[in-house]
């Protein structure tokens, strides 16, 4: 009984609380004047301003540019995003079928300038230049933003179309410009980790395309038009497909600006303090020394066996000398300002993927170069069917791409794929 009296009494004792709490916040009016009873009224008058979400401080210009994007989006605005990934699409399929075009003509345009034998060149230099440039043009998407890198590299790529269309002679046929790793961060930045090899299937589904079109549209501008035409239109086509991208991110990144999740920063530098600012932010030094050094050091064993006396041509040499200098020269360097992560680098998985992909590239180049002039001069191929026999890789694996990304993303494995597919690649 004891016990039930001091329950009653506490309740009694809560209530009265209570009451007189309400009691004097209905007669005690705020700082403004107003009275709670009022604020409960007024449907205007909000307690708590709740702050739109921003990225992160730490993170550099472009990654919070990305990230201010991505916060805009909602269940209402996913139309959005998936249009930018038709965009990227479009891209991946205008950028494989000028490639295509481009590796069923380029036997042709090397005989042109009488100098078919180095047909394989082009390829090689493209390639070497991709691979120095890779890591610059990655700094630059994260420090100035990824529509700004994207608009540049897209000019860059269109004025190499205009040149190879335009070349009058064969070393500035070996002039080309590509873009394909910007649109790689891009789909980097809109998929999430466990979905990163079905997006990069996705993105590869072209090749089945393009495959069977690029070489017969080859062969009919070669046939009918010009080799010119085959590779000058696409200077046309390709800023056509890539502006719907950089008008959306651009417009993305003013309405993240209008919700407040990107904050433009204002800053009292002068022009010149502006120029030294952002010179130390892409790390200029470092980008030059490595890209220099690299494209120098690679040159010479793309180009030696054409030189007059070979590997013993003053220029060959000094090429070598000079890249690997400079290469020296940016190992000191990271020691002071860090271009690279020096933990990714040593990273083992890192170094195993890095030695497997050049494994796999010395093995294609090895045969791919000659591969079409090959078929059609012992086979008596067309530049159609060369084409066609040629690219039966790209078909087979944007098929197994989509199965392998499912397959990675309904696992979260990928390993065991792996010492599937090596000694499938082994036998092939």
């Amino acid at each position: 009984m004891g016990v039930h009296l001091l329950v009653r009494r506490a309740r009694t004792v809560f209530s009265r609380v209570a009451a007189s709490d309400a009691a004097s916040s209905v007669d005690t009016p705020a700082v403004d004047g107003t009275t709670a009873e009022e604020i409960k009224r007024d449907p205007t008058t909000n307690i708590e301003v709740q702050q739109p979400e921003t990225p992160a401080e730490d993170l550099q210009h472009g990654v919070r540019d990305v990230e201010a994007i991505t916060m805009t989006w909602s269940k209402r605005t996913l139309a959005v995003a998936n249009t930018v990934d038709y965009s990227v699409w479009f891209l991946y399929f205008v950028n494989a079928f000028q490639s295509t075009v481009f590796s069923s003509l380029s036997p042709y345009v090397s005989s042109s300038f009488t100098a078919h034998s180095l047909s394989g060149v082009p390829t090689a230099l493209a390639d070497a230049f991709s691979a120095a440039i890779y890591i610059p043009v990655g700094k630059m998407m994260d420090t100035w933003g990824r529509a700004e890198g994207f608009l540049l590299m897209t000019c860059f790529a269109t004025l190499g179309l205009i040149l190879l269309a335009a070349c009058n002679s064969f070393a500035i046929y070996c002039t080309d410009i590509g873009m394909e790793y910007v649109i790689d961060v891009k789909t980097a930045d809109a998929s999430k980790l466990k979905n990163r090899g079905l997006a990069f299937a996705f993105t590869s589904s072209p090749y089945t395309i393009t495959v069977f079109a690029g070489p017969k549209v080859a062969d009919e501008f070669y046939y009918r038009v010009s080799w010119r035409w085959g590779l000058g239109c696409w200077a046309i086509i390709f800023p056509i497909v890539a502006s719907p991208l950089y008008i959306m991110l651009k417009t993305n990144l003013r309405k993240a600006e209008r919700e407040g999740h990107r904050v433009q920063e204002k800053s009292d530098r002068t022009f010149l303090q502006s120029v030294w600012y952002w010179i130390i932010q892409f790390d200029l030094p470092g980008v030059v020394m490595f890209t220099v050094g690299l494209v120098l050091f690679e040159l010479p064993f793309d180009i030696a066996t054409e030189a007059p006396n070979g590997w013993a041509s003053g220029y060959i040499i000094a090429m070598l000398v000079v890249g690997f200098s400079m290469l020296f020269f940016f190992a000191i360097y990271e020691n002071w300002v860090p271009l690279l992560n020096i933990a990714i680098l040593t990273d083992r998985t890192v170094i195993g993927a890095c030695l497997l992909d050049a494994t796999y590239q010395l093995s294609s180049y090895c045969w791919n170069n000659y591969y079409t002039s090959f078929l059609q001069v012992v086979n008596d191929l067309t530049i159609a069917e060369a084409g066609y026999v040629s690219n039966t890789f790209d078909v087979v694996s944007g098929v197994l791409l989509l199965i392998v990304g499912w397959i990675i993303r309904r696992t979260g494995r990928f390993k065991w794929l792996l010492y599937i597919s090596v000694p499938l690649y082994i036998c092939a």
